[in-house]
């Protein structure tokens, strides 16, 4: 299962290096990679993780404590063929379909954005957490529909999302962002919450004197969860930070290539920003992140413009490397060396 992603990650790099989505026809030719990445996420290996318990809960008779939108997809496919494949192609199509259409209308770079994707939300999301990729791609969509001010839409496309994983009430937040004031406070939220975690305190600590039963029990469920420490300083977390901060510093520039880069990086830095506040539940940091963190697919091609135009290649091979790192870790972490 490994050679058909390096490849599709090989094309998109090769197409990224040679501007062809300036050339007539690069939709169908991006239609094309839509439909072989969801082949690829629907026969995917059955040693992979999470793919037993769902063709068990598929094949179950109890209702299982699942979202409305994903249950309603499996009565069906069970009342109409009973072929798990057919589940795992509906939501493939589903996820991936959103965050291709998300990438060709909210950026340019849009082969750049696809070598980001399948280099690591891909592989996480859409061949694992297949609920968390229904909502990773409608919080994209959400953000599209925000920068647009269309609030209907919006608050449409987080209840689908929140249909199928709960998780998703954390798009709510996102209609307060501004996508024009550059906010620099919002940098802060890293250093503030790498202090807190060191010394021991924690945003969990906060919610709790809230005394809200959703959120003390939601907690609790988490806390049941924990199986190992959380280490926040690890390479990829530490690399984020970084990027998260030259995002920052050049956010002027970046900001007048894309109406979305303000917002998305706001959503990137709260994404980050959320692993050492919520540390001490790390099942909860990494929700919490990871949804946040799918911003990556639009953002880390902007880096692009943060160099200038005479070195853009430069930029190209930064983000490919970037990228190229990211695949090689979920490769090297994850079963899908076949």
């Amino acid at each position: 299962m490994v050679l058909p992603i390096i490849c599709c990650w090989v094309c998109f790099g090769v197409l990224s290096i040679t501007n062809f989505s300036k050339f007539k026809g690069y939709q169908i030719l991006l239609l094309f990679f839509g439909i072989v990445l969801i082949i690829i996420a629907t026969l995917r290996p059955s040693d992979m993780p999470d793919w037993r318990n769902y063709y068990h809960f598929f094949n179950s008779t109890q209702p299982g404590r699942f979202e409305a939108g994903f249950l309603a997809i499996r009565n069906f496919v069970k009342s109409n063929t009973n072929n798990f494949l057919v589940l795992l192609f509906l939501m493939a199509s589903l996820s991936i379909s959103v965050k291709i259409w998300c990438i060709s209308k909210m950026t340019p770079l849009i082969w750049l954005s696809m070598m980001v994707y399948i280099s690591n939300i891909f592989v996480l999301h859409d061949m694992i957490q297949i609920r968390a990729a229904v909502a990773s791609g409608m919080l994209l969509l959400a953000v599209f529909y925000k920068v647009r001010s269309q609030f209907i839409p919006f608050i449409v496309t987080t209840i689908i999302a929140f249909l199928f994983h709960y998780s998703a009430i954390l798009i709510l937040p996102i209609w307060f962002l501004s996508n024009t004031r550059r906010d620099y406070f919002y940098l802060w939220l890293i250093p503030i919450g790498y202090t807190c975690a060191m010394c021991d305190i924690y945003l969990t600590q906060l919610l709790t004197l809230l005394r809200l039963d959703f959120i003390e029990n939601t907690l609790q469920m988490y806390g049941t969860l924990i199986d190992s420490e959380m280490n926040i300083f690890n390479i990829v977390q530490l690399l984020r930070c970084v990027l998260c901060f030259w995002f920052w510093y050049k956010i002027n520039i970046i900001s007048s290539r894309s109406e979305y880069a303000i917002i998305l990086l706001k959503i990137y830095t709260i994404g980050i920003a959320a692993i050492p506040f919520f540390s001490n539940l790390p099942v909860a940091a990494f929700r919490i992140s990871e949804l946040y963190l799918v911003v990556e697919i639009l953002l880390l091609p902007l880096l692009l413009y943060s160099v200038n135009p005479q070195k853009r290649i430069v930029g190209k091979f930064s983000i490919l490397s970037l990228s190229s790192m990211f695949l090689f870790l979920n490769i090297l972490y994850l079963n899908i060396l076949k």
